[in-house]
């Protein structure tokens, strides 16, 4: 996520750190789900963290959607958290939970609530281990069953939603049939004075499955489809409705409410079957409003996992290795869902058509990228920078190895200087030479320091050549390219022996490659040629004079001691001129 530039799909990479850098968001990974935790949690072995590192968070969650929302109508189901430990059993989860008719089947559960007008979660509650859970709120107590038994798992588990979610007496709470029984509906009217809807189908005990199925033969014999059958009854002074719907002709449900009409909905039921050509046709069907309501409402939090996992995928696109940053992680999906089902119900001309990506792409909209980039300490004008990753850092992390000796940073991050392959050693291999800097313009690595030398022929530095350089593969021309291999074709070797030439002397490339500079220098510099003119003819007058003074022996002598003068004094110009270039060329450097 944090690489920029063009990718190999038709997306440029996201390009995360013009936002925020990358060790930043790993330091909040580590930390942001120890925020709501007390300190003493912080210095837990991580195969000891208990769940209430993680309990401050729901409730802080459940509080606010309260303060925000007034719920009148619920609906219960479950969301899982996606965790599959690699290394260890649980991954440092205190426990999970499987769930294998669920699309993320293994991780961990919520058990939570939504509200119905708007598909906002309003409440959460996680599953613990099964201890855990038993000493949660109203489990064990009385129920104002019959036989006065103790108040089930499940029913329990409904009693929490609907009283964190402060629903007021006279509303509504549904759900599927893990929740849906006798005892939850007459609990939760005789606690918390809320109307309630189920589906039965394993809590079975007080409900009149088998005689309403019997009815329903008897009434409506092999095609049931679109008829239903009701029976009435009072517990605990809870008016009750038992409902045997039939939804096509071999599927029945069955419904348990303390409230709502069994007159037939002005919305009917669409029923796929296939035909006996293998052909799949479809009938609409009668069925009660309140199994209407009920099956409306039923989606809502099926939809919401959906959306969260499979469309928006945050936990698909933020991999992790520590198991509380990815409850998280979810907690962070739920809140975009929520935010854009919210958004839909209140300006719905707005974002009535905007999808979940869409919107996610809207939240971000306004992010300011980073100003406070921490800028490398460059003097104004440098030409050269240091070399960094693509996460944006200039060293390596620190090992163990490097800190046991002392050492506070990891090394600088290096590469082969692009200029310095140029240059082949004396065997006529590629020199490379490490560098921690780069050419500001191209990124092309580049030695800050300065490798002129006279005695193996370079005469400028590394920097000084590529700013100078015309060429394509060396000069600087503000592109961004990638150096990998030096073009062999344009490699010299300076200190490599030439061939013997017809003197018996030996020229090496080097020799000839100076020659050439010096008969540059000689044209360029007209005035020097000029007085060393003066100084030869000087001498020449008095070589004349000492002849006739001296005789023919000492005259020949000196005519032989003139030419190396004067070919010492070249020498000694030309090494003056070459040093003056070097000298220049360190001037352009540091300019």
């Amino acid at each position: 996520m944090w690489k920029s530039g063009p990718s190999t799909g038709r997306h440029n990479y996201p390009d995360f750190g013009q936002y925020m850098p990358k060790n930043y968001f790993k330091a909040f990974c580590s930390a942001a789900p120890f925020a709501w935790a007390e300190e003493k949690y912080w210095y837990e072995d991580s195969r000891d963290v208990p769940w209430e590192v993680f309990l401050p968070c729901l409730d802080s969650f459940n509080e606010k959607r309260q303060r925000l929302i007034k719920t009148f109508l619920l609906l219960i189901d479950e969301s899982m958290s996606g965790w599959r430990p690699k290394t260890t059993k649980f991954g440092g989860l205190p426990n999970y939970t499987f769930e294998p008719r669920k699309p993320v089947p293994l991780g961990t559960m919520f058990r939570n609530g939504v509200e119905c007008i708007s598909g906002v979660l309003v409440v959460q509650d996680v599953v613990q281990n099964p201890e855990q859970q038993s000493r949660k709120a109203y489990n064990g107590l009385p129920s104002a069953m019959p036989d006065r038994s103790a108040i089930m798992t499940h029913t329990a588990e409904v009693l929490r939603l609907v009283t964190n979610a402060k629903i007021p007496e006279g509303g509504w709470v549904g759900g599927d049939s893990w929740f849906g029984s006798v005892m939850t509906a007459v609990e939760v009217m005789k606690r918390c004075g809320v109307h309630s809807t189920w589906i039965i189908k394993q809590n079975q005990q007080w409900f009149p499955m088998k005689a309403l199925k019997a009815v329903m033969n008897a009434r409506f014999g092999q095609r049931p489809a679109g008829h239903w059958v009701t029976f009435t009854t009072t517990i605990a002074g809870v008016n009750l409705l038992a409902i045997a719907y039939a939804w096509s002709q071999r599927g029945v449900t069955y419904i348990l409410s303390t409230c709502g009409s069994t007159a037939p909905s002005d919305k009917m039921y669409t029923s796929y079957f296939e035909d006996e050509f293998g052909n799949v046709g479809c009938k609409e069907i009668l069925r009660p409003r309140i199994a209407s309501m009920l099956y409306d409402y039923l989606p809502l939090i099926d939809e919401h996992n959906k959306q969260r996992q499979s469309i928006l995928g945050l936990e698909r696109k933020w991999p992790t290795r520590h198991c509380w940053f990815r409850l998280l992680t979810t907690l962070v999906g739920m809140c975009v869902i929520d935010m854009h089902r919210l958004y839909r119900n209140l300006r719905t001309s707005q974002f009535q058509e905007m999808d979940i990506i869409q919107f996610s792409d809207f939240i971000c909209k306004n992010l300011k990228r980073r100003t406070w980039r921490i800028p490398q300490r460059r003097k104004p004008g440098e030409l050269l920078e240091r070399i960094t990753n693509s996460d944006g850092n200039l060293r390596y992390q620190l090992t163990d190895r490097q800190y046991n000796k002392g050492r506070n940073v990891g090394k600088s991050i290096q590469q082969n200087c692009y200029i310095c392959r140029k240059y082949l050693m004396p065997n006529g291999d590629t020199q490379y030479n490490q560098t921690s800097f780069r050419c500001v313009a191209c990124k092309m690595p580049l030695c800050k320091k300065d490798r002129s030398d006279l005695s193996t022929g370079r005469l400028t530095s590394c920097l000084a050549e590529h700013q100078e350089s015309n060429c394509k593969a060396i000069g600087c021309f503000t592109t961004d390219r990638s150096y990998t291999t030096f073009p062999r074709a344009l490699q010299v070797n300076l200190l490599r022996r030439g061939a013997p030439g017809h003197d018996n002397s030996s020229t090496g490339r080097w020799n000839l490659v100076r020659d050439s500079i010096n008969h540059d220098d000689d044209e360029d510099e007209d005035d020097e040629e000029s007085y060393d003119n003066d100084e030869d003819k000087e001498d020449e007058e008095s070589s004349e004079d000492d002849e006739d003074k001296e005789d023919e022996g000492p005259a020949h002598e000196n005519t032989e001691e003139e030419p190396q003068r004067t070919t010492t004094k070249k020498r000694k110009q030309q090494i003056e001129q070459s040093t003056a270039r070097v000298t220049r060329s360190r001037t352009l450097n540091k300019t």
